[in-house]
């Protein structure tokens, strides 16, 4: 539910002004970890930030996916 909020709301970023980044792996986005989910049940080639659009379509989504066997 919360991916679909975010893909309705647009890209935020979080620019540091002076320019630096932190050590280590950069942190997984909510983004990416959808797109981890949607590949484990077999989804992969789903476009869920289209789908995500429509908040009705996207609980259907969720619901389908939810009840899919992994």
């Amino acid at each position: 539910m919360w991916g679909g909020h975010v893909a309705r709301i647009g890209k935020h970023r979080n620019a540091d002004p002076e320019g630096r980044r932190p050590r280590g792996r950069p942190a997984r986005s909510w983004e990416d970890n959808i797109k981890i989910d949607l590949r484990v049940i077999g989804w992969e080639g789903v476009d869920w930030i289209a789908v995500a659009q429509d908040k009705d379509r996207w609980l259907a989504f969720i619901n389908n996916a939810m009840n899919s066997q992994v």
